[in-house]
């Protein structure tokens, strides 16, 4: 969306909306294939989980207006809740051992707190749905998320 915003290229917002299609459609097939009473297991990590997709639809949404991609980044939220593990008075999130790179449970059962496979990346997902309509997000502009166009040097 910022390589549209800057060339006006349609191709790279036909892209983006292609992603988040492919993703409202992928979590309507996990749905459906789920056993009854049951939630489908998608990964919650950011790397390549929910909270990356939580991301994804938070940056869509404030440059579509489309109701959808925040009611979907809402929903993708509310799983990162409902599939958490209580522990004490927090939460956490499993994470396999065959992540590659990166700091790596030692077995799947075990939870890290790292960015892309760990409860840092959930919880900052949640921090944004929960900024979602703010308007101007106060998880963005954390010092190393900010997106900056810098001028061309000639």
């Amino acid at each position: 969306m910022l390589l549209y915003a800057l060339t006006g290229e349609a191709r790279y917002s036909d892209a983006a909306l292609k992603g988040a299609r492919f993703d409202i459609d992928d979590a309507a097939n996990a749905e459906k294939g789920a056993k009854p009473g049951e939630h489908p297991y998608v990964p919650p990590s950011y790397c390549c989980g929910v909270a990356g997709v939580v991301d994804f639809f938070c940056d869509l949404y404030p440059v579509t207006g489309d109701s959808a991609h925040a009611a979907f980044a809402r929903n993708a939220g509310s799983y990162l809740v409902t599939v958490a593990i209580a522990d004490g008075e927090g939460r956490k999130w499993k994470n396999g051992a065959t992540a590659p790179s990166g700091p790596v449970a030692s077995k799947a059962t075990d939870c890290n707190v790292d960015l892309m496979i760990g409860a840092s990346g959930e919880a900052l997902a949640l921090l944004r749905v929960l900024s979602l309509d703010r308007p101007q997000e106060p998880v963005r502009w954390l010092p190393d998320r900010a997106v900056t166009v810098a001028p061309v040097a000639k």
